[in-house]
């Protein structure tokens, strides 16, 4: 046994030792001063679900190479490519080529909603599990409050706002999509070890910087709603099934605005966490490479359909791409 008086006050306590049969008897004033100690077995599951999560999210890192190939490959190939290369990959303006075989592979955008009601759902929870550890870190608390407030927005465009006619998306989408929603608070929460502490004036640039870009592609959003708006003068069966071309604000200088601030956004919680790699870092790229195909396959889209419109414009980027 070994005595550690602090004081006048001694205290024991017993540890249990799977692999020693032993007493340590601790001297402290008060019994919080003392270390909390794991079970060998409760820390090995601990230590599974952390490194299972973290491969989950870097999983991201490969989705995004994966998508930059197969846009590559769609954008030399186009319809020469198989039926179900089509139908997995192709959603919104870009419809596969007709083949009756594969349409139960089609599945109606506006289960866009889905998506966001499972990362309110998902964001939620991460909340209260980064409050109820020992020491909450309050960057990630923020950063995961900040997107859940960009959660619940677009579900309020997809169900309220957004008028999505006849497109379309792929059960490939859909299923990525849940898994994107249900990841992303995990990553937020995982990089806690490299998130920094930040001060007043970080804090509140972060918030404006992200409330301003969520107010910008809320305001794209409804532009893209007003096109398909009943009673414009165009006849229903037009607004459901035609395309028009979208015009003022970002669209006087790029086809895809919306890609954009979903980038800045992204990257913008990044900055508010660290700016060294970390687990959301995997979250990023994915978003980055994603946008960029995206905004690549709808630009080239224009480019077909309304070509006059589309020269005077870039994809995402003004000036640049």
């Amino acid at each position: 046994m070994l005595f550690e008086p602090i004081g006048e006050t001694l205290t024991f306590r017993l540890i249990e030792h799977v692999n020693q049969c032993r007493l340590i008897i601790v001297g402290s004033e008060r019994v919080d001063d003392l270390p909390t100690v794991v079970s060998p077995t409760r820390e090995i599951q601990m230590n599974f679900r952390a490194e299972l999560a973290g491969r989950c999210v870097s999983l991201f890192s490969s989705f995004a190479v994966i998508i930059v190939l197969l846009t590559y490959i769609y954008m030399r190939y186009k319809e020469r490519l198989p039926g179900i290369f089509q139908y997995s990959f192709l959603f919104g303006k870009r419809k596969p080529t007709f083949d009756s075989r594969f349409e139960v592979l089609r599945l109606p955008k506006s289960w866009f909603r889905y998506f966001y009601l499972v990362g309110v759902i998902s964001t939620s929870i991460m909340m209260f599990v980064e409050s109820r550890v020992t020491h909450p870190h309050l960057t990630v608390l923020l950063s995961l409050g900040l997107f859940l407030t960009h959660l619940v927005r677009r579900f309020y465009e997809t169900v309220f706002v957004s008028r999505f006619g006849r497109n379309q998306m792929s059960v490939t989408h859909f299923v990525l999509g849940l898994f994107f929603y249900c990841t992303v608070p995990i990553a937020l929460h995982g990089s806690r070890t490299e998130a920094v502490s930040r001060g007043p004036l970080g804090i509140t640039f972060s918030a404006f910087q992200i409330a301003a870009l969520q107010y910008s592609q809320h305001v794209v959003c409804r532009q893209l709603a007003d096109l398909r708006k009943p009673g414009s003068g165009k006849p229903n069966e037009s607004v459901n099934s035609k395309y028009f071309i979208p015009t003022g604000s970002m669209f006087q200088h790029i086809t895809c605005p919306h890609y954009l601030f979903e980038i800045a956004l992204y990257l913008s919680l990044h900055w508010l966490l660290t700016t060294r790699w970390t687990l959301f870092s995997h979250i990023v790229l994915f978003v980055f490479a994603n946008q960029i195909c995206s905004a690549w396959v709808t630009h080239s889209w224009y480019q077909e359909q309304f070509p006059e419109w589309a020269k005077e414009r870039y994809a995402l980027v003004p000036y640049v791409f």
